[in-house]
């Protein structure tokens, strides 16, 4: 059991990483908009790559992070 609570609340952390990776990052001296897209589109490719080596428990972390309310 102590193994499953281990992974979900990796799995959670990781979830809640993504949205807060987003909206925390500031790029010294670049237009905030700007550096939100370059890092939302460097989360599309690190999804891109868990799919392509079958690491379905982090693809589907990062993409329900990608998916928050807090960022739409």
């Amino acid at each position: 059991v102590n193994a499953l609570v281990c992974i979900t609340h990796h799995w959670n952390a990781l979830s809640r990483w993504v949205p807060t990776a987003v909206l925390g990052c500031s790029d010294a001296g670049a237009d905030p908009v700007r550096a939100r897209a370059k890092l939302l589109r460097r989360f599309i490719d690190l999804a891109v790559e868990m799919r392509a080596l079958d690491n379905w428990n982090a693809l589907f972390a990062v993409v329900i992070g990608l998916g928050s309310s807090t960022l739409a």
